[in-house]
Protein backbone atom coordinates (compact mmCIF):
# COMPACT_ATOMS: atom_id res chain seq x y z
CA UNK A 1 0.00 0.00 0.00
CA UNK A 2 1.35 3.55 -1.03
CA UNK A 3 1.91 6.55 1.49
CA UNK A 4 -1.04 7.88 -0.49
CA UNK A 5 -3.64 5.29 0.48
CA UNK A 6 -2.21 5.14 3.81
CA UNK A 7 -2.61 8.91 5.17
CA UNK A 8 -4.87 9.93 2.13
CA UNK A 9 -8.29 9.59 4.74
CA UNK A 10 -5.85 11.74 7.26
CA UNK A 11 -6.50 14.74 4.22
CA UNK A 12 -9.57 16.57 4.33
CA UNK A 13 -8.32 20.10 2.91
CA UNK A 14 -8.93 22.21 5.43
CA UNK A 15 -8.21 20.88 9.08
CA UNK A 16 -11.66 21.11 10.31
CA UNK A 17 -12.98 17.66 9.14
CA UNK A 18 -15.83 18.73 6.71
CA UNK A 19 -13.64 18.69 3.58
CA UNK A 20 -15.41 21.70 2.13
CA UNK A 21 -12.06 24.23 1.59
CA UNK A 22 -9.41 24.21 -0.77
CA UNK A 23 -5.86 22.09 0.01
CA UNK A 24 -4.18 25.54 0.63
CA UNK A 25 -6.06 27.85 2.36
CA UNK A 26 -6.52 27.22 5.93
CA UNK A 27 -4.67 25.93 9.48
CA UNK A 28 -3.60 22.12 9.39
CA UNK A 29 -3.74 19.41 11.04
CA UNK A 30 -0.28 18.31 13.38
CA UNK A 31 -0.81 14.86 11.40
CA UNK A 32 -0.11 16.52 7.88
CA UNK A 33 3.35 17.87 9.38
CA UNK A 34 3.95 14.08 10.09
CA UNK A 35 2.97 12.29 7.16
CA UNK A 36 4.52 15.24 4.75
CA UNK A 37 7.86 14.30 6.62
CA UNK A 38 7.46 10.77 5.89
CA UNK A 39 6.72 11.68 2.50
CA UNK A 40 9.87 14.03 2.35
CA UNK A 41 11.96 10.87 3.88
CA UNK A 42 10.80 8.83 1.45
CA UNK A 43 11.61 10.97 -1.96
CA UNK A 44 14.89 11.36 -0.38
CA UNK A 45 15.80 7.99 0.29
CA UNK A 46 14.29 7.23 -3.16
CA UNK A 47 16.27 9.39 -5.08
CA UNK A 48 19.86 8.75 -3.21
CA UNK A 49 19.26 5.56 -4.15
CA UNK A 50 18.43 6.03 -7.52
CA UNK A 51 21.32 8.32 -8.47
CA UNK A 52 23.68 5.95 -5.97
CA UNK A 53 22.62 3.02 -8.53
CA UNK A 54 22.75 4.80 -11.83
CA UNK A 55 25.69 6.61 -11.37
CA UNK A 56 29.27 5.20 -10.42
CA UNK A 57 31.03 7.05 -7.04
CA UNK A 58 27.96 8.97 -6.10
CA UNK A 59 27.78 10.71 -2.67
CA UNK A 60 24.61 12.50 -1.57
CA UNK A 61 26.75 14.67 1.21
CA UNK A 62 29.40 15.78 -1.63
CA UNK A 63 26.34 16.78 -4.13
CA UNK A 64 24.51 18.56 -1.59
CA UNK A 65 27.83 20.11 -0.29
CA UNK A 66 28.14 20.96 -3.81
CA UNK A 67 24.47 22.77 -4.48
CA UNK A 68 25.38 24.94 -1.08
CA UNK A 69 29.00 26.31 -2.23
CA UNK A 70 27.26 27.05 -5.63
CA UNK A 71 24.60 28.75 -3.96
CA UNK A 72 26.63 30.88 -2.29
CA UNK A 73 29.16 31.76 -5.05
CA UNK A 74 27.01 32.29 -7.52
CA UNK A 75 24.19 34.21 -4.86
CA UNK A 76 21.15 32.03 -6.43
CA UNK A 77 19.55 28.85 -6.25
CA UNK A 78 19.79 26.12 -9.03
CA UNK A 79 17.70 26.40 -11.80
CA UNK A 80 16.16 24.45 -14.63
CA UNK A 81 13.41 21.62 -14.80
CA UNK A 82 15.08 18.92 -12.68
CA UNK A 83 15.58 21.85 -9.90
CA UNK A 84 11.78 22.93 -9.98
CA UNK A 85 10.61 19.16 -10.09
CA UNK A 86 12.88 18.66 -7.22
CA UNK A 87 11.28 21.44 -5.01
CA UNK A 88 7.84 20.91 -5.69
CA UNK A 89 8.70 17.37 -4.24
CA UNK A 90 9.74 18.60 -1.05
CA UNK A 91 6.84 21.96 -1.62
CA UNK A 92 4.43 21.48 1.77
CA UNK A 93 1.24 23.29 -0.25
CA UNK A 94 1.80 21.01 -3.12
CA UNK A 95 2.02 17.65 -1.22
CA UNK A 96 -1.09 18.25 0.64
CA UNK A 97 -2.64 19.32 -2.37
CA UNK A 98 -1.89 16.29 -3.70
CA UNK A 99 -2.99 13.90 -0.69
CA UNK A 100 -6.25 15.88 -1.04
CA UNK A 101 -6.57 15.51 -4.88
CA UNK A 102 -5.91 12.10 -4.24
CA UNK A 103 -8.36 11.59 -1.20
CA UNK A 104 -11.49 13.33 -3.50
CA UNK A 105 -10.00 10.59 -6.69
CA UNK A 106 -10.61 8.05 -3.97
CA UNK A 107 -13.58 8.79 -2.60
CA UNK A 108 -15.21 9.48 -6.51
CA UNK A 109 -13.84 5.89 -7.14
CA UNK A 110 -10.78 6.68 -9.12
CA UNK A 111 -8.35 5.75 -6.52
CA UNK A 112 -6.94 2.75 -8.90
CA UNK A 113 -6.31 5.22 -11.49
CA UNK A 114 -5.00 7.84 -9.16
CA UNK A 115 -2.70 5.51 -7.45
CA UNK A 116 -0.72 3.91 -10.44
CA UNK A 117 -0.07 7.30 -11.95
CA UNK A 118 0.97 9.10 -8.34
CA UNK A 119 3.24 6.54 -6.89
CA UNK A 120 6.72 6.46 -7.26
CA UNK A 121 8.11 2.49 -7.26
CA UNK A 122 9.98 2.04 -3.90
CA UNK A 123 8.04 4.42 -1.71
Amino acid sequence: MSLLERHCHTFDGNGDGDGDDDAGESENKLEYTEVFGEYTSSVEDFIESELGRRLDGFDMRSFLRELERRGREGGSRPEGEVFEMLHTLTDFVAFKEMMVDFRRMRDAGAADMASEHLTVQGM
